[in-house]
């Protein structure tokens, strides 16, 4: 189980281990002034062939590699 803490300005980054199932399911940890809410990152969320990807703004960005965006549920995200 794995926490991935993003605050603002972290650039673009990838996972490329995360999980969303099971007991060793993973977290998405957002500061407020990136997503105040569930909402607001699956607003940001695209698919982009295997890959989910959040566009924050031009320079900041986060590819989940080989996680189909369908399969994120709240309990995969933290707002803080």
């Amino acid at each position: 189980h794995d926490a991935f803490v993003f605050a603002t300005g972290f650039g673009r980054d990838t996972i490329t281990d995360f999980k969303t199932t099971g007991s060793s399911s993973d977290v998405l940890e957002f500061a407020s002034e990136i997503f105040v809410d569930l909402d607001a990152a699956f607003g940001a969320a695209h698919q982009e062939g295997a890959d989910t990807v959040f566009s924050i703004d031009a320079d900041t960005s986060l590819t989940l590699r080989n996680v189909d965006l369908a399969s994120l549920h709240a309990d995969d995200f933290r707002f803080v």
